[in-house]
């Protein structure tokens, strides 16, 4: 697995090729108001980035949340077509994935909440995202569920199958 350290290297080199503005480690540097040999050292691996230097760093690329730098493109993609969902289309989106299985929910409203936690999420979406997490505790299964069926609304029992010709 490919260590941060690596992982946000190999992101500023990606965002240095493509960016003309921070094309090189000065122009870098000068953005993010820290040394080019920090800079350098970063992209060689020789220095970890500070918690101030990815800051720094992620907010002179255009990244408005510095945690955002380290996501994947198939996460970038993701984040970018969430934020260009209107807030009816998000509440939907997350309802449909708390009806299709808590790990899916679990592991979105977990991003959601540390969204919140800095305070990324639009104030309209915040009540959708609180749905969801409140959603994503029903959907957890306990052992004492074992036998019920889970919904988005809690648990059920299953019905006993009966046998053709029973009598009722």
């Amino acid at each position: 697995m490919e260590s941060l350290s690596k992982k946000f290297a190999r992101r500023l080199r990606e965002i240095m090729n493509t960016t003309m503005a921070l094309d090189t480690q000065t122009k870098v540097a000068e953005a993010a108001d820290i040394g080019q040999a920090s800079v350098a050292r970063i992209l060689h691996g020789k220095q970890s980035a500070t918690l101030d230097m990815v800051e720094a760093i992620a907010h002179a690329c255009g990244v408005k949340n510095a945690a955002y730098f380290l996501l994947d493109e198939a996460e970038l993609r993701l984040l970018q077509q969430w934020h260009a969902l209107g807030a009816s289309d998000r509440e939907a989106v997350l309802g449909y994935m708390a009806f299709k299985g808590q790990s899916v929910t679990k592991g979105v409203t977990q991003i959601l909440d540390f969204a919140r936690d800095q305070q990324s999420v639009p104030r309209e979406l915040q009540p959708a995202v609180s749905r969801a997490s409140r959603r994503s505790l029903l959907l957890r299964p306990n052992s004492t569920d074992a036998g019920k069926e889970a919904t988005p609304h809690g648990t059920k029992a299953k019905a006993p199958k009966r046998k053709s010709g029973a009598s009722r």
